[in-house]
Formats: structure tokens, C-alpha cells, sequence
């Protein structure tokens, strides 16, 4: 979910990323929308699914499946907070890919209380007060 410090895990997924190679683990290129902080975030993955500024030259989910066969990694890491937003087409993109490449796929999510969601919104943009935010999570 947004606002969990998904931000900082894709930061250090990005700084780590030889050293996760090394050990196995592997970061795809693919599906990745470029950040300005540098952290690794598989937007263009979501963007896919609901064609919203979705960008071919990143790559999606065939371009994902490949990469991953391609790679002699035993462990790949996909991260993008927003695909908590549309968790139906996530989790058929994800057993697809699963079947396509023959992986056991494992999701992980962590969920904060609403309370510290909100604090979090509200202190990253302080201007957020001054706006109406659609309630559709």
C-alpha cells in the first residue's frame, strides 16, 4: 500500500541491486517507470493494466517474462505500491507470469492502520489539506 515506506525498499532495491545479483536475487528492468529519487519502482507494470500513461519503450509484462527467463536468478523482486490498487488485475498478471515462466510467485504487502496513513499523506504534502482526494482505495 502507498505510504508504508514503500519508497526507502525500492531505494535500497535499487542501491543493492548487484549485490542482490550476487546473492541470487534479481531486479527487473522491465516495467520500470524512471524516478527522480533513483529507487526502483515497477510502475509501468500497473500502467499496463490500466493503459493510464502507460509507456512502451519500459517495458510491461511480456517484457518482464522474458527478462525473467532469461536470467539464471533463482529469486526476482517486482515492487510497485500502487498495483495494491487494482489487486484483481494484479494477481491474474501475476499467475500468468507465474505460468509463463514457471514461478512460484509469493506476494508481499504490508498495511499500515488508516490513522498513519493519512498522518504520512498529510506530512509528505502539506498542500494536500487544500484538495479534494478521491476515497478509492
Amino acid at each position: 500500500m502507498p505510504k508504508t515506506g514503500s519508497s526507502t525498499i525500492q531505494q535500497a532495491l535499487a542501491a543493492l541491486a548487484p549485490e542482490l545479483r550476487c546473492q541470487g536475487v534479481h531486479v527487473p528492468v522491465a516495467g520500470r517507470s524512471p524516478r527522480p529519487d533513483g529507487s526502483i519502482r515497477h510502475a509501468n507494470l500497473l500502467r499496463a493494466l490500466t493503459g493510464v500513461d502507460f509507456k512502451p519503450e519500459h517495458g510491461a509484462w511480456p517484457e518482464l517474462a522474458e527478462e525473467l527467463r532469461e536470467s539464471n536468478a533463482r529469486q526476482f523482486v517486482i515492487s510497485d505500491e500502487m498495483l495494491s490498487r487494482r489487486p484483481l488485475e494484479a494477481t491474474k498478471a501475476l499467475a500468468d507470469l507465474a505460468d509463463s515462466c514457471d514461478l512460484d510467485v509469493r506476494v508481499l504487502g504490508y498495511v499500515r492502520p488508516q490513522y498513519q496513513y493519512f498522518e504520512a499523506l498529510y506530512a509528505q504534502n502539506p498542500n494536500l489539506a487544500e484538495r479534494r482526494l478521491p476515497f478509492d482505495l
